[in-house]
């Protein structure tokens, strides 16, 4: 547009002047054949007809200059003249030549402007060319050899390909923030950041790049952490709309059926947890050996168990309890000094003793598992004592174990139990007043220790 723009200026400017085509012929001029057919084939109908329009003009205003100037030089030799018009034909003559001047300098920056235009033509074409798309190829193909229509094909292909570009910048500013929501997370758990503050870094990946299956999977598991269930239900549910492989659909079945769960809605977190174990079994069973498919096995089934047991189905949550405890146990011997597989192990201690002790009536083999459970949460939170993750599985530990006791009428050890979690409780709520979960911990100690001893009175 600029070098189109540049012509009618100066034909505008020349308007006046009418060259004959013989004339304009004889200013030599170099020639760009070739790069005016790339030109052409790029894309701009009009390259080759305003450059030859533009010089064409400017070399005739020149021809003109030339002759004025000849004749300005005659007359000054003419023996007839007096001194004064020799000065003022001086001047003219010198006027003209420096109007020849700047014409020959307006040529030659075209001439340079047209010859970068050129190359970007030149660069952008073979770029093209070189695209993995054939269809745009033969489109570009087409265009050369004339077909008006392979415009339309050029068109669509380019518009597809501007998509593409914005979705893959979308996608690397959406991993910048989630590098940044990443970093907040492990502040977290070192009491650095806030719940909310490291939920808000993942909201602001989300609004960068919504497409991504990670972030969601993270917002609905940080609000589930908070308590924020209908927060969570909605970012599961993106989660899914997001997953593009089995693996990601389960985790994504997972996170939904929890959070249903969380909400009451019984018969469909059942079913999202059936859908998850699924999933977890094709993967497991495509690759037996992958530790982490494993891992996503077990939690399936565990929170499968879970809602099962809601649901009254007793020895089919058994099942699944058990089913992930050896999932665990085979996981951890084959990784005996990997914490995450330790911590996993205590987990299932936990659930399955918690189960027994309350579902099934079986307090005494419930609470050995229980007491597994605060065994290696206890090692694991020595081994990493600023740690506030380490220190609520401590919680949550001790918890399940007053749950059971008071469940099971066993006062004494209830009320043990809280006046142990009580405080660690409040030492975490100290660090973090923004996650609601620390707070119910608090709530829940207090509860049970004043109802334990109401009841042992």
């Amino acid at each position: 547009m600029k070098l189109k723009a540049c012509f009618v200026a100066l034909l505008l400017l020349w308007m006046l002047v009418a060259p004959s085509q013989a004339q304009a012929q004889n200013v030599p001029l170099p020639k760009y054949e070739a790069d005016i057919q790339t030109a052409i084939l790029f894309g701009s109908f009009d390259t080759k007809e305003a450059v030859e329009r533009g010089n064409s003009q400017i070399r005739a205003l020149y021809l003109r200059l030339t002759r004025e100037t000849k004749a300005k030089q005659d007359a000054l030799r003419a023996a007839a003249m007096s001194q004064e018009q020799r000065k003022k034909l001086s001047r003219q003559i010198a006027q003209l030549r420096a109007q020849q001047e700047q014409l020959m300098s307006q040529l030659a920056a075209m001439d340079v402007y047209y010859k970068v235009s050129l190359r970007a033509y030149r660069e952008g074409l073979t770029g093209f060319l070189e695209s993995a798309d054939p269809r745009y190829v033969d489109a570009l193909r087409r265009y050369a050899e004339g077909d008006a229509s392979a415009l339309d094909d050029i068109q669509e292909i380019t518009r597809i390909r501007r998509a593409a570009s914005v979705a893959g910048l979308q996608a690397r500013n959406g991993e910048e923030q989630r590098k940044t929501a990443r970093l907040w997370t492990e502040a977290k758990d070192l009491g650095q950041r806030t719940t909310l503050q490291v939920l808000q870094a993942w909201r602001e990946a989300a609004t960068v790049d919504p497409a991504n299956f990670e972030t969601w999977q993270t917002i609905a598991t940080i609000s589930l952490d908070s308590a924020d269930y209908e927060g969570a239900e909605a970012a599961s549910k993106q989660a899914l709309a997001k997953a593009d492989t089995a693996v990601e659909r389960g985790a994504a079945e997972l996170l939904l059926g929890i959070a249903d769960s969380k909400l009451g809605h019984s018969s469909e977190a059942r079913d999202h947890f059936q859908n998850a174990v699924d999933a977890s079994r094709r993967a497991v069973s495509a690759s037996p050996g992958n530790v982490i498919l494993r891992r996503d096995l077990a939690a399936s089934l565990n929170n499968f168990a879970d809602s099962e047991s809601q649901l009254h189905n007793l020895d089919s949550a058994e099942r699944a309890y058990r089913e992930a405890l050896a999932i665990r146990r085979s996981i951890q011997a084959a990784n005996p000094n990997t914490r995450g597989a330790y911590r996993d192990l205590g987990v299932e201690y936990g659930r399955l003793g918690l189960f027994l002790s309350v579902r099934r009536n079986n307090y005494l083999e419930g609470q050995r598992y229980l007491a597994s459970a605060r065994a290696i949460f206890s090692n694991l939170q020595q081994m990493n004592a600023d740690s506030s993750a380490a220190l609520f599985d401590v919680i949550v530990a001790i918890e399940m174990s007053a749950r059971a006791a008071y469940s099971n009428r066993d006062w004494a050890a209830a009320s043990e139990y809280s006046e142990e979690g009580f405080p660690l409780a409040v030492v975490l709520w100290n660090r973090d007043r923004t996650n609601a979960l620390y707070r119910s911990e608090i709530d829940f100690f207090l509860y049970v220790s004043r109802a334990s001893h109401e009841q042992s009175k």
